[in-house]
């Protein structure tokens, strides 16, 4: 069998990367590997135990990191078992030599190519995205290419050829792959190529529908778009995703969360040098977009959390000159308030749109003030950040030393953190609405 590296046509070093990213890299302390668990449970659904899907990933990273092939991952798996009496048996089932007990079913052979193959396809396509943003600058197009063959899907097949923008929501659903086994993949063209080709772009027409998944007739809710001949494209269940893009935006809130418990100042520098990477920062806006335009059309909160920011180095020092020591520099922004600003009948929300962009926006406030939710002395401090609209100013508040229940980014664990989060927001049209909300506040920084 081909070398996996030479058959995708990217180094191992970029599927490394994604695997170690994903938490693939199996330490001590296995369980930290579980990120993107829904992802995984896909994969590798029919293992009753965590330890042994570490394994077989584990395994997956050392594949990655070699070049190795489905025979070679499949013995590694195998010896990596035996390690621990568990016995993979013909029919598929995984036992454990010394109870008995039945640890995993139909991990059959062709099972396991199914998930080695999905896998790595997953793993080079991501490194593949990165070298696109890399160089959207020079071919900034992009062009879907199937393998034209009796086994290609004809839904996929439909797709071969069409072109579109990189930044066409296209990409945040069809990338590949888009299926078990799917081997179709992207290249990138410039404006010449396209001229030279004689392409034409094409702009996505998405739309939502309904996808029959069994001879029941059941079906599962799906995004489809919609192909220049007329036919309709959607993916498997549990593939409508960019796997680049949320590898980055997963890379983004993994280095965000571990910023929590540093030094504030630390902290700070760490978020706000991680951000001014473009490619990082726009898969952690997309990411906050896509919540937030969920909790718009659900009207529904879920408890989620994602990190977002941090407070910049002079604002942290503006606050210390006033014995002011928040015990994270880290913002986050959760489903519930964003649901309750956008509700907010007090006052006029600030629109979703607004929202979408709360990472970028973050970064480029013309002022911030600092105020107190009420006049007791255990009350909390919060900061508002002041922008110009086109109509009059818009707030946001930051609430200060906020107590929040989330989830670690890898293990999926329930965790209590003391962060600052995004509360909620209003837009002042009026003079007198913009004097009253600058009002009984204190400038703490202004841009320069």
């Amino acid at each position: 069998m081909a070398d996996l590296g030479f058959t995708f046509g990217l180094e191992p070093e970029a599927a490394v990367k994604y695997f170690e990213g994903l938490g693939y890299h199996i330490p001590p302390d296995w369980d930290v590997k579980w990120n993107e668990a829904q992802a995984k449970a896909r994969m590798i659904a029919g293992i009753h135990r965590q330890d042994i899907v570490g394994e077989f990933h584990a395994a997956m990273y050392e594949a990655a990191k070699s070049g190795k092939s489905f025979e070679a991952w499949r013995d590694e798996v195998q010896g990596r078992l035996k390690a621990h009496d568990w016995h993979l048996l013909k029919d598929g089932d995984i036992v454990d030599g010394d109870t008995g007990e039945v640890l995993g079913r139909g991990i059959t052979k062709h099972r396991m190519e199914t998930i080695f193959r999905t896998q790595m396809q997953s793993a080079y396509m991501a490194g593949h995205w990165q070298a696109f943003e890399e160089g959207r600058d020079d071919a900034p197009w992009l062009q879907y290419s199937a393998i034209l063959d009796s086994r290609t899907r004809q839904s996929h097949a439909a797709a071969h050829g069409a072109v579109y923008h990189i930044d066409d929501p296209f990409w945040d659903y069809f990338y590949p792959p888009n299926g078990f086994n799917c081997r179709c993949t992207v290249r990138a063209l410039s404006d010449s190529d396209l001229k030279r080709r004689n392409l034409l772009p094409q702009k996505a027409q998405l739309e939502d529908t309904e996808v029959v998944v069994n001879r029941k007739g059941d079906t599962r809710p799906a995004k489809a778009v919609k192909l220049p001949d007329g036919r309709r494209f959607y993916t498997d269940a549990g593939f409508q995703h960019n796997v680049g893009k949320s590898h980055l935006a997963n890379l983004g809130q993994l280095q965000m969360q571990r910023a929590v418990e540093l030094p504030p100042k630390l902290a700070s520098v760490s978020i706000q040098t991680a951000l001014k990477q473009p490619d990082l920062m726009r898969a952690v806006s997309q990411q906050a977009a896509q919540m937030v335009r969920r909790v718009d059309a659900e009207k529904v909160a879920r408890g989620k959390t994602l990190y977002v920011g941090a407070l910049a180095l002079p604002v942290l020092d503006a606050l210390a000159a006033r014995k002011i020591y928040p015990q994270s520099a880290v913002i986050a922004i959760s489903d519930e308030r964003v649901l309750h600003a956008l509700r907010d009948k007090k006052v006029k929300p600030l629109p979703v749109s607004f929202w979408e962009r709360i990472p970028e926006l973050l970064q480029e406030p013309e002022q911030i003030l600092l105020g107190k939710a009420g006049r007791n002395d255990d009350a909390k401090q919060f900061l508002a950040f002041v922008y110009p609209l086109p109509a009059g100013k818009g707030k946001l508040v930051v609430t200060l030393d906020y107590d929040v229940k989330t989830r670690h980014p890898l293990t999926g664990k329930k965790e209590h953190l003391t962060l600052n989060m995004v509360n909620t927001g209003m837009i002042a049209e009026t003079d007198k609405q913009v004097n009253s909300l600058l009002y009984g506040y204190e400038t703490i920084w202004k841009k320069p």
